[in-house]
């Protein structure tokens, strides 16, 4: 740790391990640092205690502060998540800010669990019946 990483442009790296990394025009698989930022690339993993984004994607963020500029994340997992003019799929957090377009929140995800187990559950029991 202690070190500050930036990818140069159109490089990839599997795993980036740094206290800051700054991911521009670039992709990277998976990222453990202090703090994040991804411009313009595109990111699998990034586990940091703060992560911003600007118009660029990752697939999954966990940290402390996970904020979205003109971007988009698959899952965000954050103590406090800032969205503005981006998207998140997912998203597990205690304070949400700005004007985040979020596909499914905790009630949402909820709601889809449940009825898939539902559906799931029941073309077993329908198995089930078929089958004796």
């Amino acid at each position: 740790m202690g070190t500050e990483v930036t990818p140069q442009s159109s490089a990839a790296a599997e795993e980036v391990t740094a206290e800051i990394v700054n991911v521009r025009q670039s992709r990277d698989v998976n990222i453990h640092a202090q703090t994040v930022t991804v411009s313009q690339s595109g990111v699998s993993l990034a586990h940091a205690h703060n992560i911003t984004v600007e118009q660029g994607g990752i697939g999954m963020a966990q940290g402390e502060a996970v904020t979205v500029s003109g971007g988009g994340v698959g899952l965000a997992v954050a103590r406090q998540a800032q969205v503005q003019d981006g998207s998140v799929a997912f998203l597990l957090a205690q304070t949400v800010t700005g004007d985040a377009r979020i596909l499914f929140d905790l009630r949402a995800g909820l709601l889809c669990g449940l009825t898939a187990g539902l559906v799931l559950g029941l073309m077993q029991w329908l198995a089930r019946r078929r089958a004796a």
